[in-house]
């Protein structure tokens, strides 16, 4: 029997962008690398199983972010 996996629980989405050396003057514009990471508990337990070795197709992930 082949088990199923269902990590249910918080989605997180962190926008990080790098920093800028100054403020910028009013209506000026900067351009800055930003970087998107997830996590939460649900997304975080569902990676795991995977590098542990659950089979594609076996671990899903439902939340609210």
């Amino acid at each position: 029997m082949t088990q199923k996996v269902l990590c249910i629980g918080t989605l997180i989405v962190d926008i990080i962008n790098d920093a800028i050396d100054r403020i910028p003057s009013p209506g000026e514009g900067v351009s800055t690398t930003i970087g998107v990471h997830l996590g939460g508990n649900a997304y975080n337990v569902a990676v795991d199983l995977a590098k542990l070795g659950m089979p594609s197709g076996q671990v899903c992930c439902v939340g609210a972010v």
